[in-house]
């Protein structure tokens, strides 16, 4: 009697094999390309976000976003007087494209914002792009559409900040390396990709953080190959992107002379305190760098959780091995190890422009451009995790029959084959006997690798779910945001209720410069922002402005102006209570010592002040 066998039929010899899809048959050629069809529900996913957040994108700017719109709004030579006072590094593409999105659709909120909220729609695209060169098309997916919900990335874009556009220009700068690198490629091609990498540098200054890691990747295979005729392309993205560095940026350092990003600089101290800090600001990536402000007051978004405070302890851990395994994976290929060097000579030349006090080194919006690197890391972690369990637990041993098995298992053998007898038929499958046959066919090791497969993909999930309600109760805190005034936007509502009673003689006096640039910008009479009541009236011009509380200078100030009619005192809650009493000194000597309005709106104050009126004869 011929005894059934533990384990299937071996495969048929490799030459019976079907062709693999591989081998470009005409009907592969023609399915290959509908992977691209899994962007359709990242655009969809993106604009719906956008959709339920659309109150960000409308309401009025705030202190961060005055400023940078207050220099968008001028141009020749008040641009470039001003472009040294940024509070910190404007892309000149980025001005580009706020420029002509003010001079097509208006001055106001709505087209600042919307660059990035472009963006914003095509970073899942360039995302899935970017991980398909690494991952199959369920894996890029997952790590695109992770991206398009990160809640950094999301609450930057819809605003007048960067980031969500450098996040792009990254990705971009990756995927037109990474194409210029195919076989065959053409000189002019590689000219035309490489010239659009320095154009990336120029959109967002982040970008070349990126950029100059693949140009040494690129000059390390130059060294080794000694081919000249490779030279060009490089030296060309490398000159754009120098140029405008020296040429642009760094002629705005005010970030420099702040105290606000010291904890992101690196500290002139003792090499203990270097590698400390160093240490600290690389475990500030995780889990922040998945979810934002997770176990932060802000939100208790563990709280929401399916899985509670579990998934918060879960989500780092998890994160941590993910990248660590991603590492593995990307030594194990050429692209795989390019992109190891972006991100490694990334924060090393990150380091280096923190001990200038020139960039921010850590997880801050600074460096969200790192965001999809690192998730494509962890994904390609996972993904070769699940790969090499998959291979290990579908090992066979050589075929063993029945009586050859353990009693422990001819036992479970004989319960299962009961079971498939009297289950109800939509379980059957899962204790077949031809799949009872091949889980006992396993060895130990593949019988252990089975286990850690099944182990492993469930904690994916979790922390999957995690992400998503995390990203979807962090929506909710940014929609809830869109019901109060942001800092600084009282702003608006204070100059347009100013310029209703404004005269072409009156001027304007700031306590503190929070308040200069934002109300600089409401004040200007391109700003279409106000309705066609306000447009016309007197605006008070930055040349009838200061920003001081020295008694000298605001004396100074008010004698040039000695036909002024109104002073209109602009105030914000934290000022020292000194600075105000003395401009108040000040104007009361000057014979400004007659209140006319008082307006209040959030954390703001405009006081409207005159001369009294001389008493009739």
């Amino acid at each position: 009697m011929r005894l059934p066998v533990l384990t299937p039929a071996p495969a048929p010899p490799a030459t019976e094999r079907a062709p693999s899809p591989q081998t470009g048959t005409p009907t592969a050629r023609r399915w290959r390309g509908l992977h691209w069809l899994a962007t359709a529900p990242l655009l969809l996913e993106a604009w719906l976000v956008l959709r339920y957040l659309m109150g960000h994108v409308t309401r009025p700017l705030w202190y961060d976003e005055q400023w940078r719109a207050y220099h968008f709004s001028l141009s020749g030579p008040d641009f470039w007087a001003g472009i040294r006072q940024t509070n910190a590094p404007l892309a000149a593409g980025w001005v580009a494209f706020e420029k002509l999105a003010v001079a097509l659709l208006g001055n106001r909120e709505v087209p600042l914002r919307l660059p990035g909220v472009v963006a914003y729609l095509a970073i899942g695209v360039a995302t899935y792009a970017l991980a398909r060169r690494f991952l199959g098309t369920p894996g890029s997916f997952l790590v695109a559409a992770g991206v398009v919900v990160n809640a950094n990335i999301l609450e930057f874009s819809l605003q007048l900040k960067p980031f969500g556009i450098e996040v792009l220009a990254a990705e971009l700068a990756a995927l037109l390396w990474l194409d210029a690198e195919r076989p065959g490629r053409a000189l002019a091609g590689r000219l035309a990709r490489y010239a659009g990498m320095g154009l990336c540098a120029v959109t967002g200054t982040a970008a070349a953080f990126v950029v100059g890691p693949l140009l040494l990747v690129d000059g390390v295979r130059l060294a080794r190959d000694r081919t000249l005729g490779r030279l060009l392309p490089p030296l060309l993205a490398g000159t754009i992107t120098l140029v405008h560095l020296k040429g642009f940026v760094l002629l705005q350092t005010r970030q420099t002379e702040s105290a606000y990003w010291d904890a992101y600089f690196l500290p002139h101290g003792p090499l203990g305190d270097k590698v400390g800090f160093v240490l600290d600001r690389l475990a500030g990536f995780v889990p922040e760098l998945v979810v934002a402000n997770l176990a932060s007051a802000r939100g208790g978004v563990s709280g929401w959780l399916t899985f509670g405070g579990a998934a918060a302890w879960m989500l780092g851990p998890f994160m941590v091995a993910a990248l660590a395994l991603g590492v593995v994976a990307g030594l194990r290929s050429r692209p795989g190890r390019a992109l190891l060097a972006v991100l490694l000579l990334s924060l090393a030349a990150q380091l280096v422009a923190s001990s200038m006090r020139l960039w921010p080194f850590g997880f801050a919006r600074t460096n969200l451009f790192l965001v999809p690197f690192a998730y494509l890391l962890a994904g390609m972690g996972v993904a070769w995790t699940l790969s090499a369990l998959r291979r290990l637990a579908a090992r066979r041993p050589p075929a063993r029959t029945w009586l050859e098995a353990g009693t422990g298992l001819r036992w479970a053998m004989r319960r299962l084959w009961a079971l498939w007898l009297v289950v109800p038929a939509w379980l059957a499958p899962l204790v077949a006997p031809g799949r009872v046959r091949r889980l006992a066919g396993l060895s130990f090791a593949g019988r252990t690798a089975a286990a850690a497969l099944v182990l492993l993909f469930a904690l994916a999930a979790v922390n999957l779910v995690s992400v998503g309600q995390a990203s979807v109760g962090q929506m909710r805190l940014i929609e809830r945001d869109n019901d109060g005034l942001p800092f600084g936007g009282e702003l608006r509502g204070l100059v347009r209720n100013a310029r209703l009673r404004t005269t072409p003689t009156d001027v304007a006096v700031h306590v503190g410069d929070m308040t200069t640039k934002g109300w600089d910008y409401y004040m200007r009479p391109d700003y279409d922002g106000y309705s066609a009541a306000v447009r016309p009236r007197s605006a008070i011009p930055p040349q009838r402005t200061i920003t001081t509380a020295d008694p000298a200078v605001l004396g100074r100030f008010l004698a040039r102006h000695p036909r002024a009619r109104f002073v209109f005192v602009v105030i914000q809650r934290g000022e020292l209570a000194e600075d105000i009493n003395g401009v108040y000194r000040v104007l009361r000597t000057a014979g400004y010592s007659e209140v006319v309005t008082r307006d209040q709106l959030g954390l703001s104050m405009v006081l409207q002040v005159t001369r009294p009126r001389p008493a009739p004869r």
